[in-house]
């Protein structure tokens, strides 16, 4: 059934019928262009409206209904009444209103082109960037881990040439021309007792075992597992999981750096006029090699086991065998988690006060400049010794005072000398990582055991 509609131009108001074929409606009268119109009712007659529900017309005439009206002439034969009609400029708003609601359509649209574009290309740099930052991370991993391997190298290499090296300690001990101090830290060096001639091997032979034994704990308990995280660290972008080689390799890192950084400092400051004196130095020239070398054997052991067990272990052992009464207790002298000892209030004062010991001790072979790298070098035998045990100490002091043996045994070419220097500026750049690392670390300790003073940060297992 066809529709009607009236022209809403009042100077023209033409019936139309409407097949409901477009939905616009042109006007053959007038050229009106309006909107298509529905049936509302068709009772005595039927209502029509436009879809701006602004007009409402009635035809009454029934009969009339299906007549078509396209002209001016056709009009007249049906009785046609404007019940309400509004004003057409509403109707003109409203059509200027629709056109600027697809304008601003048609603009939103291209808006959210532009933005997905946009944001296309935010996602393209933050990939971007994502890649390079995975690529750098892999770059110092794998450093790090090639740092590390070379570390347990060169160490194990040292431990060799310490075997080699007593084919000329021993020679030197037994001429009995040398003798050697027993001695304890407090911080001032006491000497407990001199050894000379077979005494003096006695005591060598034991600082040989403890080391040995220290190195073989070590690699029995952690060198499968290194080589197993090693593979899979070099997979992945991760740090390797905890293992006591990877800690010795890492506080040594650090160390070196402090070290070294401190050293370079010392000569800035002694070059501006700050410091008058060049920092002293024991007289390692005039000793001879064989007796370098041992004193660099006792070194390793004994000031570990002086400084380490008798001010962190002692302590911590004699304290759990008060509450427990268990001798079992004191099995806590030997250090690491394996026999309870753990980070706490406690231990994190007994290691500082172990490293101002074992800082204060070197002013009187050293200077004061001494005092400060080897407080930092005993928060990280502590530490050590805390987590993992005596023999992890032992290994990192030997990594340190052995590192120049080869240089003592061998008079070594030009390219070696060489190669140790880039290896060194290798450690020194990982070290400095790790160095932040730990420093975070100890702020970290710092802000959980004072939380008044300090801000809370996320607890550090590792």
């Amino acid at each position: 059934m066809p529709t009607y509609a009236i022209c809403p131009n009042k100077n023209c108001e033409t019936v139309i019928v409407d097949y409901g074929t477009s939905q616009n409606i042109i006007c053959p009268r007038c050229g009106l262009v309006f909107r298509s119109v529905s049936i509302l009712s068709y009772d005595d007659g039927f209502m029509i409206s436009k879809p701006y529900q602004n007009y409402e017309y009635r035809l009454p005439d029934k009969n009339n209904s299906d007549k078509t009206l396209q002209d001016k002439s056709d009009r007249n034969n049906i009785d046609c009444t404007k019940i309400e009609c509004m004003d057409i400029e509403n109707m003109k708003i409203e059509d200027t209103n629709i056109e600027n609601t697809k304008i601003g359509e048609e603009i939103q649209k291209e808006d959210e082109k532009n933005s997905i574009h946009i944001q296309a290309n935010i996602f393209d740099s933050i990939s971007t960037f994502s890649k390079m930052g995975i690529i750098i991370k892999r770059i110092i991993n794998f450093l790090s881990i090639f740092s590390i391997v070379l570390f347990l190298g060169i160490v194990t290499t040292n431990l060799f040439l310490m075997f080699y090296s007593s084919t000329l300690v021993i020679p030197g001990i037994l001429e009995g021309t040398k003798s050697s101090p027993i001695f304890f830290v407090i911080p001032q060096i006491i000497v407990v007792a001199s050894v000379q001639g077979y005494s003096m091997l006695a005591w060598y032979a034991f600082i040989l075992a403890g080391i040995t034994a220290s190195f073989a704990f070590l690699y029995k308990t952690h060198l499968s597992s290194f080589f197993r995280k090693i593979a899979q660290s070099i997979k992945s972008i991760s740090e390797p999981e905890e293992n006591a080689i990877f800690d010795i390799s890492k506080v040594f890192f650090a160390s070196l750096f402090f070290s070294m950084s401190f050293a370079v400092l010392s000569q800035l400051l002694l070059y501006l006029g700050v410091l008058s004196n060049p920092p002293t130095t024991p007289p390692f020239e005039s000793l001879e090699a064989w007796y370098l070398l041992y004193s660099f054997s006792v070194a390793s052991f004994w000031e570990e086991v002086i400084v380490r067990v008798l001010f962190i272990g002692v302590p911590i052992a004699l304290i759990n065998f008060i509450r427990t009464k268990n001798l079992n207790s004191i099995m806590v002298i030997f250090g690491g988690k394996n026999q309870n000892l753990e980070f706490n209030a406690l231990t994190i004062i007994l290691i500082i006060f172990s490293s101002a010991i074992f800082g204060l001790a070197h002013f009187y072979n050293w200077d004061f400049l001494k005092i400060i790298p080897a407080f930092v070098s005993g928060l990280g035998f502590g530490y050590l010794y805390v987590k993992h045990g005596l023999h992890a100490a032992v290994v990192l002091h030997f990594a340190f005072d052995y590192m120049s043996a080869v240089t003592i045994l061998f008079e070594l070419p030009y390219y070696f000398t060489i190669t140790i220097s880039f290896i060194l500026l290798l450690w020194l750049g990982v070290g400095l990582i790790y160095f932040l690392k730990y420093s975070y670390l100890c702020a970290n300790y710092i802000s959980n055991f004072f939380p008044k003073y300090f801000p809370k940060t996320k607890n550090l297992q590792k």
